[in-house]
């Protein structure tokens, strides 16, 4: 589906991933992504408060704390957060592009836009050309 906005930068036409995809579905899908990422999220740091905390009762004994790290997996816990972290990050940035679209086709301006996300226009625009293209941003 294409939807053209005036409200960029310039006049461009919007193509979305899929052709049966309007900005709102894309919108739905997206935000519903975004809070399974939230959730994958919240249990991974759930997980990692438990590790730190048995980290800290080793410390409150004197227990070697190379040992307690160890015995903690904290290597593997690390691990699961950055990329918990970085995947919640990835599904936010891709959800905000896809709202940002469904407000262009619902005929807010780039301004109204950035404005309602608390960034600059410039910044909305950007979200929106990637959304647009495809892109994401650099990991």
């Amino acid at each position: 589906m294409t939807c053209h906005s005036r409200h960029l930068s310039s006049f461009v036409t919007l193509t979305y991933a899929r052709p049966m995809d309007d900005p709102f579905d894309a919108a739905e899908q997206q935000l519903e992504d975004l809070l399974e990422a939230a959730k994958k999220l919240r249990a991974t740091l759930l997980r990692t408060e438990t590790h730190y905390r048995q980290t800290l009762k080793g410390v409150r004994r004197r227990s070697k704390i190379t040992a307690t790290i160890k015995a903690n997996r904290f290597d593997v816990a690390r691990q699961e957060l950055t990329d918990a972290l970085k995947e919640f990050e990835r599904t936010r940035h891709r959800a905000r592009g896809s709202v940002i679209l469904a407000q262009l086709a619902e005929g807010e301006s780039i301004t109204e836009i950035g404005q309602s996300w608390g960034f600059s226009h410039q910044l909305a625009s950007k979200y929106a050309r990637e959304a647009t293209s495809g892109a994401e941003r650099p990991h």
